[in-house]
């Protein structure tokens, strides 16, 4: 008999005994510490997939997604990143989902910036994902594929919302330049005036089916006008 048939049955029997008692509630250091401890300290990523009972890969899934929907702290993210690149190959359940591909993709492109966690994930036609992240140092910004996009016509983003992929495949949404004003952008441009006014503020930024950038926007004069009436000369100019 082969000398790692075995361990493997002893690693399959602790798993699947474990699974039916997996406890709600379990922390990512405890999560790292079962993962990387059970079968006699064997690591789990020497466990072919297909020797990981279901049950096990369901419940280390279910509870990844628990935490995540949990508003974690940044040290508990990173920990889930070690978590689903470590584990990967024994458990593709946890690199099935989009946010986990993302992260790693995005982690492994930018290892001196610190990517926590990502969301508003959507796909191109070109089947290239996009979304938000959120960095280490407390910015939040788009992304493209592998790509963080720091800055946007130019200017450096601190934060982001609304984040959208456009029928176009462009990404959209609305942006926190260094001057604290939130700007409507679509794809590399800024809509930072408008009828000669500049924007200060944004809301409920989306993109029509057409591709029409639509939504709210505050004037310098502190009036809110639709993108809509603005863009169709409803509004007076400066």
């Amino acid at each position: 008999m082969d000398q790692a048939e075995p361990s493997i049955v002893a690693v399959r029997e602790t798993l699947t005994t474990f699974a039916h008692t997996f406890p709600k509630g379990r922390s990512v250091p405890e999560l790292q510490q079962v993962l990387t401890s059970i079968g006699a300290s064997r690591d789990l990523g020497g466990v072919p997939a297909a020797e990981i009972p279901a049950e096990f890969a369901k419940a280390v899934t279910t509870r990844v997604d628990e935490i995540l929907s949990g508003n974690p702290s940044a040290q508990e993210l990173r920990g889930l990143l070690e978590i689903v690149e470590r584990n990967s190959a024994s458990l593709p359940s946890l690199t099935d989902k989009p946010w986990a591909a993302a992260l790693i993709r995005l982690d492994r492109a930018n290892r001196e910036i610190g990517v926590l966690s990502c969301d508003s994930l959507a796909k191109t036609p070109s089947g290239e994902l996009q979304g938000r992240v959120r960095l280490a140092d407390g910015r939040c910004v788009p992304f493209t594929g592998d790509t963080l996009l720091e800055t946007i016509g130019g200017k450096e983003v601190w934060g982001c919302c609304d984040i959208h992929t456009t029928p176009g495949g462009d990404l959209a949404g609305q942006v926190r330049l260094s001057d604290d004003r939130w700007v409507p952008f679509q794809g590399d441009t800024l809509l930072e005036t408008i009828g000669g006014k500049e924007v200060r503020d944004c809301s409920s930024i989306h993109t029509t089916p057409d591709g029409e950038l639509r939504g709210n926007v505050q004037l310098a004069d502190g009036q809110w006008v639709s993108l809509f009436d603005a863009r169709h000369g409803l509004i007076a100019s400066a």
